[in-house]
């Protein structure tokens, strides 16, 4: 699995992470004490907020190529005022913090190359 952190990944969080199956962890910071809990798990991938390997590419299209050919499409991508123009389907209104937390969700949604669930 993959787990997504908008935080710090402490000892902890680390501790509770371990307890089930998860081969990528992204979070904006590590501290050492979390490292040290997942130093016997070879294939764990961590990623921090400053790795290269997450930095997106602003392509404008996606190529992805198929026996006898390719496909080509737009790229996924969130737009700025994507929130703004989405439409009411419930009886109230979302908080600001339950907005912000809606971002985070779609952009890690958009991002992911196959099936995922987002627990902000």
């Amino acid at each position: 699995g993959v787990v997504a952190i908008n935080g710090t990944l402490d000892e902890a969080l680390a501790n509770k992470i371990n307890e089930i199956y998860v081969e990528v962890i992204i979070a904006a910071n590590v501290d050492e004490k979390a490292l040290a809990v997942f130093e016997g798990k070879k294939r764990i991938k961590i990623f921090t907020q400053e790795s290269p390997f997450l930095i997106r590419s602003f392509d404008k299209y996606d190529f992805k190529h198929i026996d006898g050919g390719f496909v080509y499409q737009n790229s996924d991508e969130v737009g700025e005022d994507e929130l703004k123009n989405a439409k009411l389907m419930s009886q109230r209104e979302a908080s600001k913090e339950e907005l912000k937390d809606l971002e985070i969700a779609m952009k890690i949604a958009a991002f992911t190359k196959s099936n995922n669930v987002v627990y902000v």
